[in-house]
């Protein structure tokens, strides 16, 4: 699934701020290929500035987490509110990052939620390895460990009464194999557990431009499946 930038929250107040300011498409066939990608990319850059400013008053920090040895970079906003609806996390689609949910984070910490936006490994500021099999299942397990390591140690009831996970793309299925714990279920290590899939510990998914699957070129790497 490809990046877009509308979306929609039925829970949220007031859903028409969701809609970020969209692309401005540079038609000049006197300019080079790199002007025009620099001129997007300052449109894309500037599409923040655009919001509301009441919008940009949040409580935001950039951080960085280390999971099996890698740095993966993520953001946490929380609402000015006095009261927290609890944690939300936001989950890109392939070839995106945080900067995606631009909008939707200042919305949904009007609303007062504390928002998680996360780099995928391989993806945004996070690390690049190159010697890691990457597969749904594989960013399935490290949001499992985040939201043990660091979204239930913040919020105040343990996630006690879950997370709520938003997806883009294929953001969508790695909510879903997350919550239903099927990274712990192909995997050969008997001591690997689920996090997330434990003691109803999500409380709603939300799914945009969900993918129907990675493609299938490793398909055969798959150790639940035969060559036949």
């Amino acid at each position: 699934g490809s990046c877009t930038l509308s979306a929609v929250l039925s829970f949220v107040q007031n859903p028409n701020i969701l809609r970020p300011p969209q692309h401005h498409h540079l038609v000049a066939k006197a300019q080079s290929l790199s002007t025009r990608l620099f001129a997007s990319v300052a449109s894309d850059t500037a599409a923040e500035s655009e919001l509301p400013q009441t919008q940009l008053d949040f409580k935001k920090e950039t951080r960085k987490w280390i999971w099996e040895g890698h740095e993966i970079f993520h953001e946490v906003t929380k609402p000015n509110a006095e009261t927290d609806l609890g944690p939300v996390l936001l989950l890109h689609g392939f070839g995106c990052s945080t900067t995606y949910w631009r909008a939707t984070v200042a919305t949904l910490a009007d609303a007062g939620y504390t928002v998680y936006a996360i780099d995928l490994l391989g993806l945004g500021q996070s690390a690049k390895p190159s010697e890691v099999y990457y597969s749904i299942n594989l960013w399935a397990r490290m949001i499992d460990d985040y939201a043990q390591e660091i979204i239930s140690v913040e919020d105040a009831g343990g996630l006690k009464d879950g997370v709520i996970m938003i997806g883009n793309s294929i953001g969508s299925l790695i909510a879903l194999a997350a919550a239903a714990g099927d990274h712990v279920k192909s995997n050969t290590n008997s001591k690997l557990t689920g996090f997330l899939s434990e003691d109803e510990r999500v409380r709603g998914i939300c799914m945009f431009n969900a993918a129907s699957g990675m493609n299938s070129r490793y398909v055969m790497n798959e150790p639940q499946w035969t060559h036949f």
